[in-house]
Order: structure tokens, then C-alpha cells, then sequence
């Protein structure tokens, strides 16, 4: 019994379809409104993105009451991470 030939070419396309299949795609559903009090913000608008940025702070005031290294501020952390990151996406 012979083992196959593994080229450079078959372990790129292997790697390739390891991290394609390991991405998440993470998008927004079209069309989808932000609901804040009273109002409908369209996902994304400068508005939008104000109210994330004040989100933001609070998260940040949040996660400093806790210490270091504990669970809930890891949490907190995490929360901030992603809201920064929609925060720079929508921005732009």
C-alpha cells in the first residue's frame, strides 16, 4: 500500500479550506433597524454609532469597578472589545 504524494499545492488548498471553514461571517441582517427609547435608527448611521460610542463608555465605567483578572470584568472586557470593533466598522 502507497501513501500519496503531498505537494505544496494540496497542503495550501487543505490549509485554505481549514480556515475558510473556521471563519465566521458575522453581518448584519439588510434592512435591520436599531431600536433606542423611542426612536428607529438605521444600523450603522452616525446616530447609530453615537449611541454605541456612549454604550461604550458605560461598559468601560462597568468593567472598571471590577479587578483584575475576575470573571466579570473579563466579561465586560470582551463586551467592549466588540462593541469598539462595530464601533470602527461603522465609522469608517
Amino acid at each position: 500500500m502507497t501513501t500519496p504524494k503531498i505537494t505544496k499545492e494540496v497542503l495550501s488548498e487543505a490549509i485554505t479550506a481549514e480556515v475558510k471553514a473556521a471563519l465566521l461571517n458575522e453581518s448584519v441582517k439588510e434592512g435591520v433597524r436599531f431600536r433606542f427609547g423611542s426612536k428607529e435608527l438605521e444600523f450603522g448611521s452616525p446616530e447609530h454609532v453615537r449611541v454605541l460610542q456612549a454604550l461604550l463608555s458605560g461598559m468601560e465605567s462597568l468593567r472598571d469597578c471590577y479587578a483584575v483578572g475576575s470573571a466579570n470584568r473579563h466579561v465586560y472586557a470582551s463586551a467592549c472589545h466588540k462593541l469598539r470593533k462595530l464601533i470602527l466598522k461603522h465609522s469608517k
